[in-house]
């Protein structure tokens, strides 16, 4: 009988959904005036209560609504340490907002209490102008597309919803509103690619559109050197010494002179102070290299930079040293991928990163691995310790008797 209630246990558990939850409330006059206020007047951490008081409250709600997410989904940071969610952040900074890091299947919560429900897709909300007549609003975001990372999908979604309440809150001055899931995603996305590979540091395209004003921006990344067959960016100023290190300079690297000969190419950037070039050669092995790297035309000794044909090469920050003439220089995320056929329209390809990265789940596999294979020596050590008897009783012989003597 105890086995037919876990089962039913099981499938209750599995039936719950728990994703996160985020809620703000946007009041333009009271925004104005107080700055952050208490909307919900309560202490409650029970969604159903909270959605229950808004919705007596006759606010309208608008639901934005991913597919999937979990936790690991808003704290992924890119190369900058900048969140994929700048909208969302600036809604926590600027209105009253409160955020569960577990509910249990909220949109099955919200469907209930906050009816009529009027369900579109963002696809369609710049063509929906009938919002005002319905007391909730529930926006489907698009779900991902099969060349496209889960992070760059996250980025989007985020500008769609800070364009979605632009849109909104010109209609009402009052809005409640929900960023949730219906089902949790168990991997973390974007996480997982970090071994030897890296997100590119390449700008986003500039056909897509601007976020409003006010909208936290990232710096852009402006590539120095945009050829045909060749395409570098750094995303920051260098550092120079000429004195071992002992003090540092900022220096701005530009592009001073490009050639290409043969399977060779030469790339000269310039610094004011300081010129470094790089030699580069595509091999008959299916694999691109950085042969010679000279400071002020003085080679200097680096490790081997051999990267497959189509991938690009990734440091955050690349040192160049020179130990005769005490020259050191410090080239901060430093990107770079050479193509043998020249192409219109440049793009980085993977990266193969100057340092290799260990994540969380393959720790942990290695972990659990090493727990195995010592129960597993172990059991071989002590299998093998087994000794065959070496001695029996002889059926045919005397039978030895305990004597018990009473005194």
């Amino acid at each position: 009988m105890f086995k037919y209630y876990f089962l039913v246990f099981f499938l209750h558990m599995q039936s719950i959904e728990q994703v996160p939850v985020l809620m703000w409330e946007t009041n333009q006059e009271l925004n104005s005036t107080l700055g952050k206020y208490s909307p919900l007047e309560s202490k409650a951490h029970d969604l159903r209560t909270i959605i229950s008081r808004i919705f007596k409250r006759k606010i309208p709600i608008i639901v934005y609504l991913e597919e999937t997410l979990s936790l690991e989904d808003l704290i992924i940071r890119n190369e900058y340490g900048s969140t994929i969610f700048p909208g969302l952040s600036s809604f926590i900074n600027s209105f009253n907002s409160y955020f569960m890091p577990y509910a249990e299947n909220p949109i099955e919560t919200i469907e209930e209490i906050a009816s009529p429900v009027k369900k579109i897709d963002s696809s369609s909300f710049h063509d929906y102008n009938n919002w005002h007549e319905l007391a909730t609003l529930v926006i489907n975001l698009k779900m991902i597309k099969t060349n496209e990372s889960r992070e760059n999908m996250l980025k989007k979604h985020d500008f769609t919803i800070l364009q979605m309440h632009s849109k909104f809150a010109n209609m009402h001055t009052h809005i409640f509103s929900i960023f949730t899931a219906r089902y949790p995603s168990w991997i973390i996305p974007e996480y997982s690619e970090r071994h030897n590979f890296k997100k590119l540091l390449q700008s986003e395209s500039e056909s897509e559109s601007e976020p409003p004003t006010g909208t936290p921006t990232e710096t852009k990344v402006v590539p120095i050197v945009d050829d045909k067959n060749l395409l570098l960016v750094i995303s920051g100023n260098g550092e120079y010494s000429s004195d071992n290190g002992a003090k540092f300079s900022p220096v701005t690297l530009s592009r001073s002179d490009f050639s290409i000969k043969d399977n060779d190419m030469t790339l000269s950037l310039d610094g004011g102070g300081v010129k470094v070039t790089f030699i580069i050669v595509f091999g008959s092995d299916g694999f691109w290299t950085i042969e010679n790297i000279t400071l002020d035309e003085k080679p200097i000794s680096f490790d081997e930079i051999a990267v497959p044909m189509n991938f690009s090469y990734h440091c955050s920050n690349l040192v160049l040293s020179n130990e005769a003439t005490k020259q050191i220089l410090k080239i901060i995320g430093f990107q770079i991928q050479p193509f043998k056929d020249e192409q219109e329209q440049q793009q980085f390809g993977d990266a193969y990163d100057c340092v290799g990265f260990v994540s969380i789940p393959i720790c942990s596999g290695i972990f659990i691995v090493s727990i195995l294979l010592l129960i597993l020596f172990c059991g071989i050590v002590s299998m093998m310790d087994i000794e065959t008897a070496d001695r029996y009783d002889d059926p045919n012989g005397k039978v030895f008797k305990a004597y018990v003597e009473y005194s």
